[in-house]
C-alpha cells in the first residue's frame, strides 16, 4: 500500500513541477512581451 501511494506522489510531484514550469516560462513571455511593446519603435 505504501509503495503505491509513494508512487503517486511522485507522478503528482512530476506533474506539479512540469506545471510550474509552463507557468514560468509562459509568464517570462508576456513580461518579454510587454517589454518590447513599450520599447520605442
Amino acid at each position: 500500500m505504501s509503495v503505491f501511494t509513494h508512487v503517486d506522489f511522485d507522478q503528482h510531484e512530476q506533474v506539479v513541477s512540469r506545471f510550474d514550469k509552463l507557468k514560468r516560462n509562459y509568464e517570462s513571455v508576456v513580461a518579454m512581451a510587454c517589454a518590447f511593446l513599450w520599447l520605442p519603435m
